[in-house]
């Protein structure tokens, strides 16, 4: 007999085969999408880092949050940094929540939080900026997903 043709289970193999494979590849691509996720929102940190010290530089206290002691997003309480050209544009979060600015000391430091996606919990950044001891989003001691930058507190 001359067989040309494969069989039914050589085909279900395959299949089998090629899912699988396929499977592993898109789990990867979205460990790699978290990862791209977290650079960008570390990068933007620094960017921002960078522009506060140069505000402060030129007017010797950080922006101010027309609502003390609470949060605001940092595209509309940053918007000095681009008035005065420190920063070409405020960046914004990859993830479904904005980067959040506060300023609990009036013209003292400035604290900017964002969440990280990675799939590994970050060590708040660097270690509670806030100035009184209360559990925060940016303890140092745990692990946790929020990356702050405080300035300088």
């Amino acid at each position: 007999m001359n067989r040309r043709a494969f069989t039914l289970i050589e085909l279900l193999v395959v299949i089998a085969i090629i899912g699988l494979l396929s499977s592993v590849v898109l789990a990867s691509l979205n460990t790699a999408r978290e990862k791209a996720k977290d650079a960008k929102i570390r990068s933007d940190f620094e960017s921002l880092r960078t522009a506060m010290a140069l505000y402060f530089d030129t007017h010797n206290a950080y922006p101010p949050n027309p609502n003390p002691g609470y949060g605001m997003p940092a595209s509309t309480a940053l918007l000095p940094l681009v008035t005065d050209g420190d920063i070409s544009a405020i960046p914004t979060s990859p993830n479904q929540y904005p980067y959040q600015y506060y300023n609990y000391g009036g013209s003292t430091g400035g604290l900017i939080v964002g969440e990280l996606t990675g799939t590994d919990p970050a060590k708040g950044y660097p270690g509670s900026c806030r100035p009184f001891t209360v559990s925060n989003w940016c303890r140092s001691d745990i692990d946790n997903p929020y990356y702050c930058i405080c300035n300088p507190y």
